[in-house]
């Protein structure tokens, strides 16, 4: 562990926002840098998944092929590659994550693949031709009930019938995970409420599960909309319990399009960045949400470099990664917290409960070329 001495280590994160009409009374939250990591590896790597048996963290490059894992004090402990042709060899990586101490990934062809020191040791095949039009931000493989629960993966046999309106529709319909173990077959299950706002009859583009498991307490993220969806498990499935929306200021919203019309639904992110509601933590009495606002029309040519392209960089500051505060009770008690400058959007948590992030050479002012993570506080008062 490097402790630095420039003052960005030093300060504390101070964000004050007012409780939603839930509550009766005011929340502040203070997150503390608390110190940094430096792991001496020169080559990018990215923050993808935090092991609480192990304390070690999981770091890949973009494509997931290339890896290292690294214990609390930055000391690599292995540094592997998934092949990519010969004997083992994997076509396409979907997701990465840890699963009971492993290192999981999801293929296009072979379901889930584990790893233990480089060696494959075990497999999750899915029992049916699928599709790779799968986006994994979170590798979201949960142990449960003895097997295993994922996001449903799209059969094959669901294109035979074309881009019909029922196939769109059916996005919204179908069950949206699966659940695998050894006694059974592939099983369905967790279905959106009637009332959500996905069954309108307009398309609202893809939805992206965020699971995230608790006890019986199932908590799930769509991506694309400011909402938390409940369920609570009851035997062998999950029972829906209600929707919380965080109604976010300033959010900037999809357009959404009749089913006729599904092809054009990406037509208007030339135009502006809709928001994301993208990853959710447990962290002591409190639930805390990562999402991001989004850039609207009025500002989205600030986002764009000399060359007329998008710029990381620019969108960045102008759509920076933002967390809310909620009690298990689901209740908002703070939105808008912002990270420390420098400190990438993809959080992991440790067993201590800080919240982890990576330093993103371009946005910090610390002239460091090593990977670095920095430990976060969260304190309420």
């Amino acid at each position: 562990m490097k402790n630095y001495s420039f003052g960005l280590l030093i300060l504390s994160f101070c964000f004050f926002a007012c409780s939603s009409s839930q509550e009766s009374e005011n929340f502040s939250f203070s997150l503390i840098l608390e110190d940094s990591v430096l792991i001496d590896y020169l080559e990018p790597r990215y923050l993808v998944d935090y092991d609480r048996s192990t304390g070690h963290f999981l770091l890949s490059n973009e494509s997931y092929y290339r890896y290292i894992e690294v214990d609390e004090s930055g000391k690599i402990s292995w540094e592997d590659s998934i092949p990519w042709d010969g004997p083992g060899a994997v076509s396409m990586i979907l997701g990465m994550g840890y699963v009971n101490g492993k290192v999981g990934i999801a293929t296009d062809l072979e379901g889930f693949k584990f790893y233990e020191k480089g060696n494959s040791t075990d497999q999750l095949k899915i029992p049916y031709s699928y599709t790779s039009f799968t986006f994994l931000p979170k590798l979201s493989l949960i142990p449960w009930n003895g097997g295993f629960l994922y996001p449903k993966f799209m059969a094959e046999s669901d294109l035979e019938g074309g881009f019909t309106d029922d196939f769109y529709k059916r996005t919204y319909t179908d069950s949206l995970f699966s659940f695998q173990s050894n006694e059974e077959s592939v099983r369905f299950l967790i279905s959106l409420p009637q009332e959500s706002k996905f069954l309108n009859g307009e398309y609202h583009g893809s939805l992206i599960p965020v699971p995230f498991l608790e006890g019986k307490e199932f908590y799930l993220l769509n991506w694309i909309r400011p909402e938390i969806l409940h369920y609570q498990q009851q035997g062998n499935e999950f029972i829906y319990q209600k929707t919380v929306n965080l109604d976010l200021e300033n959010w900037v919203s999809y357009d959404e399009v009749p089913l006729n019309q599904a092809s054009k639904f990406y037509d208007s992110f030339g135009k502006k960045m809709p928001g994301t509601f993208r990853d959710i933590f447990s962290i002591g009495d409190y639930l805390v949400v990562q999402y991001t606002l989004g850039i609207s029309e009025d500002t989205f040519s600030q986002a764009k470099g000399e060359s007329g392209r998008l710029d990381p960089e620019k969108i960045y500051q102008l759509n920076p990664p933002l967390l809310a505060v909620l009690d298990k009770e689901l209740n908002v008690l703070a939105k808008g917290i912002v990270l420390p400058n420098g400190v990438n959007g993809q959080l992991v948590v440790d067993r201590k409960g800080r919240l982890v992030g990576q330093k993103n050479p371009s946005l910090s002012s610390v002239e460091e070329s090593n990977l670095v993570l920095y430990r976060m506080n969260l304190k309420a008062y």
